[in-house]
């Protein structure tokens, strides 16, 4: 997996505030974690969008902007979480924008982030509105 040492040598945090078994809970050092991001290589398509959400966001990161269609999103879970940094710094290094959705969680009393990343934006129109497919007043 020499292809992976440039993500590996940009992990900016070593000092991981977690116990080794929840580091590798989390997807931080286990092979399977590894093996996960990497199904997308197995593919051999680029893609229109590509979810990332689970413990291996950074990694997932690091080789999704090269497997994206150029007018392709990127849709980050939790993108708000200090964990996803990295994750962050590739996606602007690629040439990324972000579109922020905020709000909030289930079962949960504070807000978290959602994020679309694309680096155009040219599949969305200028300006669209589409009025009341119902018939009814709006007031």
């Amino acid at each position: 997996m020499a292809h992976l040492a440039p993500f590996f040598k940009r992990q900016r945090r070593t000092d991981w505030p977690y116990d080794p078994e929840k580091i590798i809970r989390r997807g931080l050092a286990d092979e399977r974690f590894l093996a996960y991001a990497h199904h997308i290589l197995e593919i051999g398509e680029l893609f229109d969008f590509i979810v990332i959400d689970g413990m291996a966001r950074r990694l997932c990161t690091f080789l999704a902007v090269n497997y994206l269609k150029p007018t392709g999103f990127i849709i980050l879970d939790n993108s708000n979480r200090s964990d996803y940094d990295l994750a962050y710094i590739l996606l602007e290094e690629a040439g990324f924008r972000q579109i922020p959705f905020w709000g909030l969680v289930p079962g949960a009393n504070f807000l978290t982030c959602t994020s679309f990343f694309t680096r155009s934006l040219e599949r969305l129109p200028s300006s669209l509105f589409v009025g009341n497919s119902f018939g009814l007043p709006e007031y």
